[in-house]
């Protein structure tokens, strides 16, 4: 990809789909850092809510920036984010949840800047996991600090949008779950890393499930599906040693250096 300006401008997407409450909240924070010139726009699609939501969204298509799209059928996670990306018009996509509160602009400063210094980076978010695969499972274990990680949550994923010519939404993980770990997955198969960048005190996530019946069997097909098409075609982090056998690696690679320095000296010191 080609390397960022560091002015680069940044659109903001974002899906809403009822829960008026939250996605007030999360609109009325964005639209308050939303004049910083840093933003392109704000592009907002309505998933055919059903309560004051979809009132609330349509109201704001004549503010300023801010690009307004209702769907009269619910579109679903996947779908909805792959027509949202084609919208986006700014060198920056800074995709996010309608359950998000933004303080400020630190947190979109810090990925921009993120995203200029290391063109292969390819996607940064707030949160991170590193993951492994067992059998048609899937495991994601939190990673809390910054670094590089398997995965970032869908909730807040920045990326070039440049990406979008060699990375796409899958739609067989439509309506939604793991839509936002094959998209991360697909820019790892092609050699881009992925970024876990610490949120606070930039965004808050108050998280609410889309679908709270418990045991959706989605949820599993869908994880059966992203272990299915990637296993062993993406190196994850997650199947690397952990810290200690690092450590234990690290100190017997010393250890063996040493003792090959001795053997040499010996073998000199009879030949001499």
């Amino acid at each position: 990809m080609e390397k960022l300006d560091q002015d680069a401008r940044i659109s903001v997407v974002m899906l809403t789909h009822n829960d008026h409450q939250r996605t007030r909240r999360c609109l009325a924070s964005m639209l308050a850092v939303l004049p910083d010139p840093m933003f392109e726009e704000l592009i907002l699609l309505d998933n055919a809510s059903t309560d004051e939501t979809r009132a609330l969204v349509l109201s704001l298509a004549g503010v300023d920036k801010v690009r307004v799209i209702g769907s009269e059928r619910n579109l679903g996670v996947a779908r909805g984010r792959e027509r949202l990306f084609a919208l986006a018009r700014g060198a920056i996509v800074a995709s996010l949840d309608s359950d998000v509160e933004i303080a400020g602009t630190r947190f979109f400063r810090e990925a921009r800047a993120l995203l200029v210094r290391h063109p292969r980076i390819g996607i940064c978010g707030a949160s991170g996991y590193r993951v492994h695969f067992s059998g048609d499972q899937l495991h994601l274990k939190p990673y809390t600090r910054n670094g590089s990680v398997d995965c970032v949550s869908g909730f807040c994923q920045v990326f070039p949008r440049q990406l979008l010519q060699r990375v796409h939404i899958d739609t067989a993980f439509s309506p939604f779950w793991c839509e936002d770990t094959d998209f991360c997955f697909q820019a790892k198969a092609r050699g881009f890393r992925i970024h876990r960048l610490a949120s606070e005190p930039g965004l808050r996530h108050r998280y609410r499930s889309i679908d709270t019946r418990v045991g959706d069997p989605r949820k599993a097909r869908h994880e059966a599906l992203l272990v299915r098409k990637w296993a062993g075609r993406v190196r994850l982090i997650g199947d690397g040693p952990g810290p200690r056998l690092r450590r234990w690696l690290r100190q017997s690679h010393q250890r063996g250096a040493r003792l090959a320095l001795r053997v040499v000296g010996r073998v000199a010191r009879r030949l001499s």
